[in-house]
């Protein structure tokens, strides 16, 4: 309802753009509709999985955005994933469907259900046609952990949460329609669901990096000045490397208005603190493991000679408990060593399948 809503407030804004086209606000809407049509005549709705197996691009923001719009969580699945990952996932989450394209299909593991190609023509979802409406406590979406300590979980997070973090991300990084996102991170990434929806209910343009350029500093500092990119979200490592890739290139990167860095610690080196003197770019330091959305952030002063040498994770966003707390689960006294221990409406609904892990 959301996305609808913005759709009649800027139809004609691109919603999203790649290398082989874009998308106006309309035509998003118009597409999904009609894809979460095909959904729902397989029976899919709220409590359902819908595997989504695409590149970055105009058609995985369809995807995502039908699946929601059916009431049913994306499952996002990287076609570059190993094989035997691949079929891990779709075992586990027992979809109802997958969508995917013509080529992507050919990478994937041999899998029991239907098969939408997101590319192929369909009806367009008449007026009157409505959708279900996912509760707080419905899944939106479930994102596996790296499997770096054992076996990848799947972490089912609610539409509650999920409202709360973009509820919260649009107070706090307001701006036009038609600002530029750069669609950096990739979707098996939990952050790329705060950067992808974030900029759709917002009447922004997600620019959507191509993979090559993706992998290269020096393009992708290029590529940003070019698209003029007002908003990028990507870890500290790639910060550090395009902004000090743009200074020897020559990128003009001024355009820059919010820099959000996660899923690594941040640490202000040279070429940060260089561009931020420059710049009216504001940084900021966003904290949150996959079984959350976004708990804590700060966000770096615009003075950069005010800038401490270690930044803090930050204060709690809102709806967000955070304790630290001894062996006991009492509070420990300052500077004292504790353990984060989270709570509020930003906490996934648990491990999908794994009620062990979850309690």
């Amino acid at each position: 309802r959301r996305l609808a809503a913005q759709a009649e407030r800027t139809p004609d804004v691109v919603a999203v753009t790649d290398a082989h086209g874009s998308l106006t606000y309309r035509e998003l809407r118009e597409r999904a509709r009609a894809l979460a049509v095909e959904l729902r005549g397989l029976g899919i709705g709220p409590e359902d999985r819908v595997a989504v197996a695409l590149p970055r691009g105009t058609d995985l923001a369809v995807a995502l955005v039908a699946t929601l719009t059916a009431g049913a969580a994306y499952v996002p699945l990287d076609p570059e994933l190993p094989a035997e990952r691949l079929a891990l996932m779709l075992a586990d989450t027992t979809p109802g469907a997958l969508i995917t394209t013509a080529s992507a299909a050919t990478a994937l593991p041999a899998a029991d259900l239907p098969r939408i190609l997101v590319e192929a023509p369909r009806p367009a979802a008449g007026p009157a046609q409505t959708f279900p409406e996912a509760l707080p406590a419905h899944p939106a979406y479930v994102i596996y952990t790296s499997g770096s300590t054992g076996r990848p979980k799947g972490i089912v997070m609610p539409n509650g949460a999920l409202a709360n973090l973009l509820d919260w991300h649009e107070r706090t990084l307001p701006a036009a329609p038609g600002t530029v996102v750069c669609q950096f991170t990739a979707v098996g990434f939990d952050v790329s669901v705060q950067e992808i929806l974030s900029a759709l209910l917002a009447g922004k343009t997600l620019a959507v990096v191509p993979e090559d350029t993706r992998r290269d500093p020096r393009e992708l500092a290029l590529w940003l000045a070019r698209q003029r990119v007002a908003e990028l979200y990507a870890p500290n490592l790639v910060i550090d490397g395009v902004l000090e890739a743009a200074r020897e290139c020559g990128a003009d990167l001024s355009g820059l208005r919010h820099v959000v860095q996660a899923g690594e610690a941040l640490t202000l080196r040279e070429p940060v603190r260089a561009h931020h003197t420059a710049a009216r770019t504001r940084l900021h330091n966003h904290y949150g493991p996959a079984e959350t959305h976004v708990v804590t952030a700060w966000t770096l002063p615009a003075d950069v000679a005010s800038w401490p040498g270690t930044p803090p994770i930050g204060r709690p966003v809102d709806g967000v408990g955070v304790r630290l707390l001894d062996a006991g689960l009492l509070p420990v006294p300052p500077g004292v060593v504790g353990e984060l221990h989270l709570s509020g409406t930003a906490l996934a609904r648990g491990y999908l399948n794994r009620p062990d892990l979850t309690a």
